[in-house]
């Protein structure tokens, strides 16, 4: 499955992390570090499990955790129109 920010989504990394601006809403979402290395990761190609593997290792944190956290990051910007997934 494949990930890609909607069109009308713009980011910006800050110090800590990145802003994603929705334009046609107008509504901003700030993302942690972890967040940003999670939507760096998918849309640039990288699997789910690609992606749980690097916060594993990079974060020294469980499979298990690293795929809740991807998870979460997934359905909190899938309804909030920031990213997409395709098959």
């Amino acid at each position: 499955m494949s990930h890609h920010l909607q069109a009308d989504v713009s980011i910006v990394e800050t110090a800590d992390g990145a802003v994603l601006l929705h334009q046609r809403t107008g509504l901003y979402w700030q993302l942690n570090s972890v967040g940003l290395h999670v939507v760096q990761g998918l849309v640039r190609g990288g699997s789910v499990e690609q992606v749980a593997e690097d916060l594993s290792r990079r974060y020294e944190v469980q499979m298990e955790q690293a795929e809740a956290d991807i998870a979460s990051v997934l359905q909190q910007l899938s309804e909030a129109d920031l990213i997409r997934s395709a098959k």
